[in-house]
């Protein structure tokens, strides 16, 4: 139940964006999910922000870039998943004693 909580959760940030495309808290969310954790990276001297050339909005995130970023976001759901689980199993018990 709570991977289906946080995979709903997951498709719906991915989703909302098509439909309230014009406001300002989407693009903060992606920009700071994704971009934001790569200068974070970059900052803690990890190659993940390519070189930026004139013309470019935002510089581009290296192949090691995403790769952390995905690793990061894979990690925070297991994390929150064992969580919940964790905390489901301790109410279950202190209900049983």
């Amino acid at each position: 139940m709570v991977w289906l909580v946080l995979m709903v959760l997951h498709a719906a940030v991915a989703v909302v964006p098509f439909y309230a495309h014009e406001s300002m808290w989407t693009a903060l969310l992606a920009y700071y999910s994704y971009f934001g954790l790569a200068v974070q990276l970059y900052g803690w001297g990890l190659p993940a922000i390519g070189e930026f050339r004139e013309g470019m909005l935002i510089a581009p995130v290296t192949p090691l870039g995403q790769c952390l970023i995905v690793l990061f976001w894979m990690l925070t759901h297991a994390m929150l998943a064992a969580l919940f689980s964790c905390s489901r199993f301790v109410r279950r018990r202190l209900q049983l004693a």
